[in-house]
């Protein structure tokens, strides 16, 4: 049912999924960097003893990857659809 619902709604437009994940991941690991740049200059924590750092750097490139595969993902979805000359399908009747 997750597959059904994912290609119904997204198989289109790709970029709305990675896009919007890639953002959100790396608003995370911004908010986290900020914060672990806040516990280092105002609160003179040791940033060695814990994993705000790490974590702040990897959830960014998570979110730029997850954006660009959006962004080419969008661009394969276009130039399919743009070679075959036909928009995607679309249910005409439901038969139950």
């Amino acid at each position: 049912m997750f597959s059904i619902w994912f290609w119904k709604k997204y198989s289109g437009r790709p970029l709305h999924m990675f896009g919007g994940l890639g953002i959100a991941s790396g608003s995370i690991g911004f908010l986290l960097g900020a914060y672990s740049v806040y516990l280092r200059m105002f609160r003179n924590v040791d940033l060695s003893d814990t994993f705000l750092p790490v974590v702040s750097v990897f959830m960014v490139m998570i979110g730029i990857q997850l954006f660009v595969s959006g962004i080419l993902a969008d661009i394969c979805v276009k130039t399919y659809y743009k070679s075959f000359d036909h928009r995607p399908y679309t249910v005409e009747k439901v038969l139950m």
